[in-house]
């Protein structure tokens, strides 16, 4: 720890190091970043409580803003109890934790108004840095899946994944930056200058994002500045604020101009939530309200929006957020959550109004900052309503510590809770604080210890160890018993060793330890498709080695089959392999991909009918996907219906006439029906256009030979 006997002195350097090094947008998904984020903020929480204890008393300020902050971590918390993903839902619950006691950890620091001015100087210093990387990616057309189509610009994100999260950590930073330019007086000059740097700098990247949540919330931030500073006060720094908004109207302008930037059609439609040529907002909020439904009181988890949202999510894409974050707070903490959100809300707006009746009038710098950070925090909140700010972690611990600032820095009520008698105070100073910190500590590390050790069996599995690689999978499901994934990696590895087994009975044995991971892992996670289909590919694959490499029939796997065998067990069938299919299909509905895996089951182990079915449906969207066209004529040849599949085979090779395999399964036809100069000519040009299977060239041969062909030069 820093050395310095003043308690409140080592949280401040901590809040600042998890500030700056907090990352920004995917949060603490290694071990390392989760590691710091909470040792860093539990040791804050240990220097305070064992300050306080000394003293006997804990003081809270504002508490009826502090407890609906709390009854939202305390909920997501439990959530972890009726989730339907629990890793999602405990590793940023734990991040939501970490952050809020930072919040609270603010709001004891005492006299703690002479270090505004010192984080608001290294947050500036730090928005200026990012909105160079943010701008240099725009200039210079750094590749980004999110261009905007027709232009020639790609969208600045800077360290964020998303252009709009970084749209929205500039809405939160720009007017404390805006204020700390305005407050700068006398030398030295650079200050006044380096801020001015940076406001011309984040707001240009702010252009750059293409967010157009982003631009109409900077109009909110603005209308929010004029609102609580007063015209007198714009009038007296009327030359520093014109200076600045004259330059971003002249880079608003500038932006406009450029050539293919399509910055005017983005604002000539800022109000359109819905867009014609893609999966709009709209969309989004529409379908994500019936989520409600489903659990309205307790929800479904803190962060299992991507889970349950598959149900109604487009083919090829997916949605981790639903865009606002009032109705997504709502889907996974349920009303419940809901009304806490709304409840902080509502205090935080009776906070502001007392700041602005009793502080606003001292007039100091301070007070102007924290004017700032008052209409960035706004402007987050109004930023939420079309995106997902406050599930970010680098924008969630400025915005919680801004608000902390401002309830602590204004005339607040106070609430003093007695913590007990001195020995207590004495015993809790020496074991008891030690002890709960370090067990709350690695209580919050588990699930990035869990991870931790799939990590290393991922490794080890790509090394070709699956026995390494099994004892890591077992220690993160020991880690974390209640997780999905780990189980499904555990099955992996003991499938990997059982595929290797060469005694039969042994080989089914792991296999069904195999199974009951997969089937604990699809017990804690029911809402992830991809555990459904982790167990179906299980079956099917060991399926292809029972049926195809040791040369059974699938018939021998029917449930309903008494015929015992030592190299068969009753649990590994075909149908049971395709309930898994449909099961996961449920879950993403959409889902073409899936659709085809299925279709191609039915075909391989001769379920025809059902085959046909899923082809059909896939073809009714795919009307041009040749390979589908193709297999679901290989159903139809192999279900008898010789002249529809000749009728389809001819469409795929009208669009692709070198299409091997199509060649080859219309010679199969044409063989069926006793053409046979026709299927000759088929199965020729099967061979002349890539393949060169012993099998088709056999029966060219034995049909020259049968019907006195001869050889033929082609198509």
């Amino acid at each position: 720890m820093l050395k310095t006997n003043n308690p409140h002195q080592q949280i401040y350097y901590i809040i600042i190091f998890l500030l700056l090094f907090l990352p920004f947008d995917v949060g603490p998904t290694k071990l390392f970043y989760y590691s710091v984020l909470v040792i860093g903020s539990f040791s804050a929480l240990f220097i305070w409580l064992k300050a306080i204890l000394n003293k006997n008393i804990i003081i809270i300020n504002y508490h009826h803003l502090l407890l609906p902050v709390l009854g939202l971590v305390a909920i997501a918390l439990l959530s972890n109890i009726w989730t339907v993903d629990a890793f999602a839902t405990q590793v940023k619950s734990f991040t939501l934790l970490t952050i809020v006691i930072l919040f609270w950890l603010v709001f004891q620091i005492k006299d703690f108004s002479h270090r505004i001015e010192q984080i608001v100087d290294i947050l500036t210093i730090f928005l200026g840095i990012l909105s160079l990387i943010g701008l240099y990616q725009f200039l210079f057309t750094v590749p980004h899946k999110f261009a905007i189509s027709g232009t020639s610009f790609m969208r600045a994100h800077s360290v964020f994944v998303w252009p709009n999260t970084f749209a929205g950590y500039i809405i939160l930073l720009w007017p404390v930056v805006f204020m700390r330019f305005i407050t700068v007086k006398g030398r030295p000059s650079y200050k006044k200058y380096g801020t001015g740097l940076v406001l011309i700098l984040s707001f240009a990247a702010l252009m750059a994002t293409y967010s157009r949540g982003g631009w109409l919330s900077f109009l909110v931030i603005i209308a929010i500045l004029f609102l609580l500073l007063g015209i007198k006060f714009i009038a007296g720094n009327f030359k520093s604020v014109a200076t600045v908004f004259v330059i971003c109207g002249i880079i608003v302008l500038l932006f406009i101009s450029l050539p293919g930037s399509g910055i005017a059609d983005r604002l000539a439609d800022i109000g359109e939530i819905q867009q014609s040529d893609s999966f709009g907002r709209l969309d989004i909020w529409r379908n994500s309200i019936k989520l409600i439904g489903e659990n309205p009181i307790l929800g479904t988890g803190y962060r299992t929006f991507h889970v349950v949202n598959t149900a109604w999510l487009p083919y090829n894409i997916r949605y981790d957020f639903a865009h606002n974050d009032y109705l997504q707070i709502t889907i996974e903490l349920g009303l419940v959550g809901l009304v806490l959100l709304l409840w902080f809300i509502l205090s935080y707006g009776i906070s502001i109004w007392h700041f602005y009746r009793h502080t606003i009038p001292a007039k100091t710098a301070n007070t102007y900052l924290l004017t700032g950070m008052i209409a960035g925090t706004i402007g987050t909140l109004t930023h939420s309503l079309v995106d997902f700010d406050l599930y970010i972690p680098g924008i969630g611990i400025v915005f919680w510590v801004f608000i902390a600032l401002i309830i602590s820095s204004s005339r607040a009520k106070v609430l003093k809770i007695r913590t007990g008698n001195k020995y207590v105070s004495r015993v809790s100073k020496k074991y008891f604080m030690t002890t709960l910190v370090i067990i709350i500590t690695l209580l919050a590390l588990i699930p990035a210890g869990s991870k931790y050790f799939q990590d290393l069996g991922d490794k080890q599995m790509r090394r070709a160890n699956p026995n390494r690689a099994l004892q890591y999978y077992r220690t993160a499901s020991f880690l974390a018993p209640h997780y999905g994934n780990p189980h499904k990696d555990v099955a992996t590895a003991i499938n990997e060793i059982a595929r290797h087994e060469t005694e039969i009975v042994k080989k089914l044995q792991l296999l069904s330890l195999a199974r009951t991971e997969l089937e604990k892992a699809i017990l804690y996670n029911p809402r992830s498709w991809q555990l459904w289909k982790s167990i179906a590919l299980f079956y099917e694959m060991n399926l292809d080695h029972f049926v195809f490499d040791l040369g059974n029939s699938v018939a021998a796997f029917n449930p309903t089959d008494s015929i015992n065998s030592e190299n068969k067990d009753l649990w590994l069938t075909v149908p049971q392999a395709h309930n898994y299919y449909r099961e996961t299909i449920k879950l993403y509905p959409n889902n073409r991909d899936l659709w085809k895996e299925l279709a191609q089951s039915y075909l391989k182990y001769n379920y025809l009918d059902s085959a046909i079915v899923w082809h059909e449906k896939l073809l009714a969207i795919e009307t041009h996907n040749n390979s589908v066209r193709t297999s679901f004529s290989e159903s139809l040849l192999k279900n008898g219906d010789f002249q529809n599949s000749i009728t389809n085979l001819e469409k795929v090779l009208a669009q692709d006439s070198s299409y091997s395999y199509a060649w080859f399964l219309l010679g199969e036809n044409y063989l069926n029906i006793s053409k046979f100069e026709e299927s000759t000519l088929c199965f020729e040009n099967a061979v002349n256009y890539g393949s060169d299977s012993v099998m088709i060239k056999n029966k060219i041969e034995s049909l020259r030979a049968q019907f006195n062909l001869s050889k033929s030069t082609g198509e």
